[in-house]
């Protein structure tokens, strides 16, 4: 998704988001702030991007209340995400841009005839790895019943300080 300033432009990775969605990643806020509920309930067109994005757009400023545009819809960025660098995979974590749900299914998502009501994957996060298998089969059982979904799934594992964390992102088409 192609996401702009006045004068620059990068084409990055964007979610909607929910409140609880920043700690199933094990996202932290750098600076500024997350998203707040009523903004989320609500779809407030706030926006927060990781550290390359913050530094292709900003460079040495802050992007802290400077306006951008996705999809041509004019977002204020609230917050900066701690940086995660790279992932295993070579995927550069801080690509990214996060607004609120809501405001991605009315705002971009169901813009120009695209159905607002799709989700392409979940995050979850579990305290200890013996819960993955538990919670997989719950998620695909509830999924599979009310949607008759195929899916896929990716289990990452790392340490985050001494505390082991496990994340299993569920994807289907």
């Amino acid at each position: 998704m192609l996401i702009s300033t006045t004068s620059l432009r990068r084409t990055t990775c964007w979610h909607g988001w929910i409140l609880d969605c920043l700690d199933a990643r094990n996202w932290k806020i750098e600076e500024g702030r997350a998203f707040g509920s009523q903004e989320v309930e609500t779809g407030a067109r706030v926006i927060l991007i990781g550290q390359t994005v913050a530094n292709v757009l900003f460079g040495a400023w802050s992007a802290i209340g400077q306006p951008v545009r996705v999809k041509n819809v004019a977002f204020t960025v609230v917050g900066l995400l701690k940086s995660e660098g790279t992932s295993t995979v070579g995927w550069d974590q801080d690509e990214v841009a996060l607004v609120p749900l809501r405001t991605a299914r009315t705002r971009i998502i169901g813009r120009g005839g695209t159905r607002s009501d799709q989700l392409h994957g979940i995050y979850v996060s579990v305290r200890e790895e013996w819960q993955i298998p538990v919670v997989e089969k719950e998620i695909f059982g509830i999924l599979h019943q009310r949607h008759h979904f195929r899916f896929a799934t990716f289990q990452n594992s790392w340490k985050h300080g001494s505390k082991p964390v496990t994340s299993l992102a569920i994807c289907w088409r």
